[in-house]
């Protein structure tokens, strides 16, 4: 009987972590995580060497310069790829 005791605690253990587990996919379902941003209008990106803007090729229809998919990080000025979440040379946050 005393053995029953803990496997018992176990699956009751187990069956309150699925709930929640239940309960916070069903919250992130409910949350509109689109709503801030506007994703309707296409993304107007400028050539770094003459400020025109482009059209997402991989050269400037202007100037002829070479478009990287780079950004620079606001902490250090190291170059990062576009849409990084951190800076690879000192972490920040981007």
């Amino acid at each position: 009987m005393h053995q029953l005791l803990p496997q018992v605690a176990h699956q009751i253990a187990q069956a309150q972590a699925e709930a929640r587990g239940s309960q916070i996919r069903e919250a992130a379902y409910q949350q509109d995580w689109a709503s801030q941003h506007d994703v309707a209008t296409p993304a107007r990106v400028s050539c770094p060497t003459c400020n025109s803007p482009t059209t997402g090729g991989r050269f400037c229809s202007s100037c002829g310069t070479a478009l990287s998919l780079q950004t620079t990080c606001q902490g250090c000025n190291h170059q990062i790829p576009a849409g990084a979440a951190f800076c690879t040379n000192c972490g920040r946050p981007q």
